[in-house]
């Protein structure tokens, strides 16, 4: 499937982008963790998530779905504090474990 590979066009991106933003906070990530995205992708809908423990959260459970999970740490790197970005460092790290 070619979209797996890019992400989402600009266009399908401010769709899903609108659709969760005017969703409940509870769907948000049920939404977020069924679509394939890159990691500029991500960042752009990090701002949908308006407390550190939501943005955390929908952090980890996007990172299996990013298309190119080398660039992700410039989504981890919009966390502000050191302990927020590791929390986020060793879900991945367990993720990447379990998934070899």
């Amino acid at each position: 499937r070619p979209s797996s590979q890019r992400g989402m066009s600009d266009k399908e991106l401010t769709e899903f982008y609108n659709s969760v933003r005017s969703g409940f906070s509870s769907d948000r990530l049920k939404k977020v963790r069924a679509v394939d995205l890159t990691s500029a992708q991500c960042q752009k809908l990090f701002g949908l998530f308006p407390f550190t423990d939501e943005k955390i959260e929908a952090m980890i459970e996007m990172y299996p779905r990013v298309i190119d999970k080398q660039n992700y740490y410039k989504v981890i790197d919009l966390l502000t504090f050191t302990s927020e970005k590791d929390k986020v460092r060793a879900s991945i790290e367990r993720y990447n474990k379990n998934n070899r």
